[in-house]
């Protein structure tokens, strides 16, 4: 895969995106080889996201619901690795009048932004009661 010209991507250049996950700037195929911002530099993380929606959805808005908020995910790049629906779960205490929830546990590789985007939209969707996200990369 080694062209040769500046500006193309060699199997060197290949390599070191595939294991690290980072777009380097010394890659760029764009013409004069100019460096990215580092708004376009991404590393990607591993999270993993528990929700709660709310006990009363029919199956099919419930399922609509979840790929509504994994589609924000990949919309931005990442990769949902692994979904967990736990079901119908009585909750340890009451909130907002309910006593049950449905639980949805979800691993995925993504950025920050989809992180901050994938929270908003949990926050203002009346159908989800609760979300928790954790970022593997910093658990040990």
């Amino acid at each position: 895969m080694s062209f040769g010209k500046k500006g193309l991507r060699t199997d060197r250049d290949w390599f070191i995106i595939l294991s690290t996950g980072i777009y380097m700037s010394h890659m760029n195929p764009l013409p004069g080889n100019r460096p990215l911002d580092q708004k376009e530099v991404q590393q990607m993380n591993k999270y993993e996201v528990m929700y709660i929606l709310k006990a009363d959805l029919d199956e099919e808005t419930r399922k609509a619901l979840v790929d509504q908020l994994h589609g924000i995910i990949v919309a931005d790049g990442g990769v949902v690795t692994n979904v967990d629906e736990w079901g119908l779960r009585d909750f340890a205490y009451e909130i907002d009048g309910m006593n049950k929830g449905y639980y949805v546990v979800t691993t995925f590789d993504g950025t920050p932004e989809a992180v901050a985007e994938f929270d908003r939209i949990c926050r203002i969707n009346a159908n989800v009661v609760r979300s928790m996200i954790l970022n593997l990369n910093d658990v040990k």
